[in-house]
């Protein structure tokens, strides 16, 4: 009888065992798929940001050349503006 209810309780243990080393397979399981999937969103949301980045760096680009042409024009007017200034300048301190 003890024999039995030791083979019995064994048997239980054994059972028991062998039912938690499966869920804890399982619950490892479901942790990786949850992995997997963080790890996707992860990457997706990466992959946006570094897209809304490009554009807005395309964007600053077109206007940054925008800006330097602007300032290039505007060197240029004011350049010729202080040639025509100096050679009235010079003329009316000719004509003094």
């Amino acid at each position: 009888m003890k024999e039995r209810n030791a083979f019995i309780a064994e048997l239980i243990f054994f059972i028991i065992t062998l039912t938690v080393l499966f869920y804890n397979i399982h619950y490892l399981k479901l942790l990786d798929n949850k992995l997997s999937n963080i790890g996707k969103e992860f990457e997706n949301k990466l992959a946006n940001y570094i897209e809304k980045n490009d554009s807005v760096y395309e964007k600053l680009n077109k206007d940054m050349e925008k800006l330097y042409k602007e300032l290039n024009d505007a060197k240029i007017e004011l350049t010729k503006f202080l040639n025509n200034e100096n050679k009235n300048l010079y003329v009316k301190m000719d004509n003094i």
